[in-house]
């Protein structure tokens, strides 16, 4: 956060990500569809195209968990 001034004008987006974070059991992708690759990777997270995984996955029969 010390060096990114974005997220430091920002402190809800800081305790989102925080909150979000996986702490390392698992990986998080993200296809957010309007904000960039670099921008979702710097923050620690795997960024896909949204309609790319829409195609690939049945988000009908999907269960939490």
């Amino acid at each position: 956060m010390k060096n990114d001034t974005v997220l430091k004008n920002n402190l809800s987006a800081v305790a989102h990500l925080i909150h979000g974070s996986s702490e390392g059991r698992f990986s998080i992708t993200y296809c957010p569809g309007h904000s960039s690759k670099s921008e979702v990777e710097r923050v620690g997270f795997k960024c896909d195209d949204l309609n790319t995984t829409q195609q690939k996955r049945n988000f009908e029969t999907l269960k939490d968990g």
